[in-house]
This record gives structure tokens, sequence and C-alpha cells, in this order.
């Protein structure tokens, strides 16, 4: 979802414009729709504006992205049989590394609902902030309070967006009706401080074994639905 806020900006600052009027930022040229070459000029775009949205752009008042502030991101204990049973709740989240992303494909269909596939690798992102868990990983219990880092490495993201044009007097924009997302990382890494109230070799056997077991708590937890707050709208 955090690439779904990236492309959603993207998408509805840097190549669909109506109006001439409208002025792009000095490094992004205007794509035409019509155009063969479309799908190339909308990655170059895409792939300039990366860098700009790291620190934001003001006059078209888009804050910075990298890192992005989260508020807080809950995520509660899935129903059902599942290997992964545990409640999370993340606060004062900062996510670090999407504007080094790079866009390897990206193809746009302007006559089916503006269907976007893009493919992007990010080599390291990083989230650090503070956690409470709560409930069960595999076979084992897990509860604590404290601060935490997970590293993705190497992260290949493929999206597909169905999208709609909106029009009102003197405007156009994009309304994303619907965004799937998939991640693929090569590596995760986690590190939750004070674990079990602080005991150190109970705190320090449980790193371990998230660590070796990153990937299967990883595909648990990536379908899921969480609550999200803080992020820009």
């Amino acid at each position: 979802m955090f690439l779904r806020y990236i492309i959603f900006i993207i998408i509805s600052n840097c190549f669909l414009f109506s109006e001439n009027k409208f002025v792009l930022p000095r490094n992004i040229q205007r794509c035409n729709l019509t155009d063969s070459s479309l799908n190339a000029c909308i990655l170059k775009n895409a792939q300039d504006s990366l860098a700009m949205l790291k620190d934001g752009i003001p006059n078209f008042q888009i804050l910075p992205m990298d890192p992005l502030f989260i508020e807080r991101l809950a995520i509660p204990a899935k129903n059902g049989i599942s290997a992964v049973k545990l409640t999370q709740e993340y606060r004062n989240v900062l996510l670090h590394g999407l504007s080094r992303s790079k866009i390897l494909d990206l193809k746009i269909d302007i006559y089916n609902n503006y269907q976007l596939n893009i493919t992007i690798l990010t080599p390291v992102t990083y989230m650090t902030g503070d956690y409470h868990l709560a409930g069960k990983v595999l076979v084992l219990p897990i509860m604590g309070n404290g601060t935490f880092n997970i590293t993705l490495i190497n992260t290949k993201s493929f999206m597909n967006i169905t999208s709609k044009i909106i029009k009102k007097p003197n405007i156009e924009y994009l309304h994303i009706i619907k965004c799937d997302l998939e991640l693929y990382p090569e590596e995760i890494r986690m590190q939750f401080e004070n674990l079990f109230n602080g005991d150190p070799t109970l705190g320090t056997q449980m790193n371990v074994f998230l660590n070796e077991n990153s990937q299967t708590i990883f595909d648990e937890l990536k379908e899921k639905k969480f609550e999200l707050q803080g992020t820009p709208d």
C-alpha cells in the first residue's frame, strides 16, 4: 500500500493532464496519450519522479516520501487455521528506501479503465518505530512492547491498478478504483527489542527464530488486511 501511494502521486501529477496550461516540474515531460511511446514516456516520468518525491514537492503540495511517516499500523490476528496468529500494532513508523526504487516495467491501457501494470525493484526498505505484539508464531508464543526494525532486501513488487478519469469543470483527475499488489523480497530481517518484558535470553532466541522463519511469517501476513493511519491522503 505504500507503493500505491507513490504510484498514485506519479500518475495523478506527472502525465494525465488535459490542460496544457498545467505547469509540470522542469524535468517531467508531458506524455501524449495517443503516442506509441506512451509507456516509455510514463516509465521515465515515474522513475524521475521518485527522486523528486524523496523530499516532497511543495509547489504540488506533496509531502516528503522518504522517509514516509506512518502514525499507526494495526494488523489483527488472522482468523481460522494459520501458522501465525499475531496481533500487531506499530506506531511512529518511519519507512525508508522507497525513493531508491527502480521501475523495471510499466504498461498502461488507456482504453480499459486505465489499467496500469508495473514492476518495481526496491534494493533496501526498512521500517523503524514502536511495536506491540501478542500471539503465536508457528508453534511459539510471542509478546512484547518496544522498538523494532524490519528490513526487506531486493523486494520485487508487482502492481495492477485500475482507474478512471473523473471530470469536473476545468479539471480532470485520475481516481484509483482498485490496486492489487504482490511483494517478493529476497531476504527479510527482523529485530524486536524488549520481547517478553525484556528477558534477554527469550528475546534473543525469539529474534533468531523470527529471522530463520521470516519468509514463512511474511507469506502468512502479507495477505492480511490492516488499519493504517497517518500517511498523506
